[in-house]
């Protein structure tokens, strides 16, 4: 019988995370303070790991195409959209 592999990918392991929501608070909050490549990767992660872009932008009002650009690696995502999204994927209440 062949041994199931151990380790998850970092999809996988987003999926399980994300619904964990303090947990990921943390993990933008830092990304947010620490670098803002790595923020806007996590985020992208995030959207894909929550069901996908066209979820979320159903979701936020914003179109895919915005969240791609906000997203992308020379995106610059301003406040209101990372709120958007993060209410999106159940991150802030208010």
């Amino acid at each position: 019988m062949k041994q199931k592999h151990p380790f998850v990918t970092y999809q996988e392991y987003l999926k399980h995370i994300v619904k964990d929501k303090e947990t990921v608070k943390e993990m933008l909050a830092l990304a947010f303070l620490d670098d803002p490549i790595r923020f806007r990767s996590l985020l992208k992660n995030l959207i894909e790991a929550d069901g996908g872009y066209s979820v979320v932008a159903k979701e936020t009002g914003l179109s895919r195409v915005a969240l791609y650009k906000m997203v992308g690696p020379h995106g610059n995502p301003n406040l209101r959209s990372v709120n958007k999204v993060t209410k999106a994927l159940g991150l802030v209440t208010a």
